[in-house]
């Protein structure tokens, strides 16, 4: 049957239904049909929009199955029985998408996303944001899942409505929890204390905590507890225990020294019971050892030379305990009362009515000018220096050594003391 052909000059309308209700017409550039009533249908069992030259399928609708829109006869988006599928990328707000799914929040930032990290793109030139909301007074649970073909949720990030919890699942299992009150749980799903501690690792065998610096002067330390129950802090660069507390409660400094680094502080024994008389300090602040320089000074003049000048010395707390040895060659001019100079310490003024705050005495003598009986090295508050008292055969009181009882050439001592500073 051959076509019968109507022409319509341009802007010519036919015009179908009893109020002309459907019109169809070329304006000179574009073609135009308008319906006035009702719906326009099209019907068929596959409906195609094709280009006017090349064919190209703009839109294809097919009945009981998939409408499909194409962009340069390539298909983008296709209905299909569950949803849609889109084809390349999806662009909500912009229409240059740097993602799979690109949304635009504001002005679309062009700048290119990691290619690792491109499949969501919220792009915008202001606060950008990604909201999950539930029914408040429900116990359901917002979910970010991680999974893989063997495992499709290995790993999740997950915020509990029913107790407000924050958790983090690793290999199926959660890991880590930040709870209501803002504690921090690693390895536990709840706070095993009420004691304010803000943070808790556990595990089977050894739960530890790391801490690193890098860069210049790198070092690594754990902080945690063993199989064997004790607290420790380990040097993982230097491969060794640091400090140890046990479970009974005392604490070993496995590898070191404690080092006090503040003057007048130390260990405090305030726990332990006092004795009967007046109480003044329980700080143990200071341990030292070294050597000092003995002399002798005389009241007048002075000693020409010495065979033997050596002294040592421990001081524990205020206490000074000191020894040496002083042997004269040549006494010299050297007259009236000697003295040990030279102490290490100032000696304290502990017993301020006597001017005595300390004693010691020889272990050894020898080279006296007459023969004593008795010795004593008392020092003197206020000053680095000892009184040397003797009792002679003749003089059983003791009285101050001299030029003219027992000191002279030779004079040889070996002697301690001990006093507080």
């Amino acid at each position: 049957m051959a076509l019968t052909t109507i022409n319509r000059p341009d802007d010519q309308k036919a015009l179908f239904g009893t109020g002309n209700d459907l019109d169809i017409y070329h304006d000179g550039s574009h073609s135009w049909v308008n319906n006035s009533t009702g719906n326009l249908y099209l019907r068929g069992s596959e409906v195609v929009v094709a280009g006017s030259t090349t064919g190209e399928y703009l839109a294809h609708f097919v009945e009981n199955g998939a409408a499909i829109l194409r962009y340069d006869n390539s298909v983008k988006l296709e209905t299909i029985s569950t949803g849609a599928a889109v084809t390349g990328s999806l662009g909500i707000g912009t229409s240059s998408p740097t993602g799979t799914l690109s949304i635009a929040s504001g002005t679309y930032q062009s700048t290119t996303p990691e290619s690792t990290a491109d499949d969501i793109v919220i792009s915008g030139n202001q606060s950008l944001g990604l909201s999950f909301l539930t029914l408040a007074s429900g116990s359901s649970n917002n979910n970010i899942v991680f999974g893989d073909t063997d495992d499709v949720n290995i790993g999740m990030i997950r915020y509990a409505h029913s107790d407000n919890s924050l958790q983090f699942t690793t290999n199926a299992e959660e890991k880590l929890r930040i709870d209501s009150s803002g504690d921090v749980l690693v390895g536990l799903t709840s706070t095993p204390s009420a004691n304010g501690t803000n943070l808790w690792v556990s595990d089977g065998t050894v739960a530890r905590i790391g801490i690193e610096k890098t860069g210049t002067g790198a070092c690594k330390t754990t902080i945690g507890v063993g199989s064997d129950r004790a607290f420790n802090i380990y040097n993982e660069t230097a491969d060794h225990e640091i400090l140890r507390g046990e479970t009974d409660g005392d604490v070993k400094i496995t590898t070191g020294n404690l080092i006090i680094g503040t003057a007048g502080k130390g260990i405090d024994f305030s726990a332990t019971s006092d004795g009967s008389g007046t109480m003044s300090s329980e700080l143990l602040d200071d341990y030292e050892e070294g050597t000092w320089t003995p002399a002798i000074n005389p009241a007048s003049g002075s000693v020409t030379s010495y065979h033997t000048q050596d002294g040592g010395y421990t001081k524990i707390g205020r206490m000074v305990k000191c020894h040496f040895r002083l042997r004269v060659n040549d006494a010299g001019s050297a007259s009236g009362a000697m003295e040990v100079s030279g102490l290490p310490f100032t000696v304290g003024d502990t017993l301020s009515s006597t001017g005595l705050d300390g004693s010691g005495g020889p272990t050894y003598w020898a080279a006296m000018q007459n023969t004593i009986v008795n010795m004593s090295i008392v020092p003197s508050g206020g000053t680095t220096i000892a009184y040397i008292y003797v009792a002679t055969a003749a003089i059983t009181t003791i009285v101050p050594l001299t030029d003219s009882n027992a000191f002279g050439d030779g004079w040889d001592v070996r002697a301690e003391m001990m006093y507080f500073v």
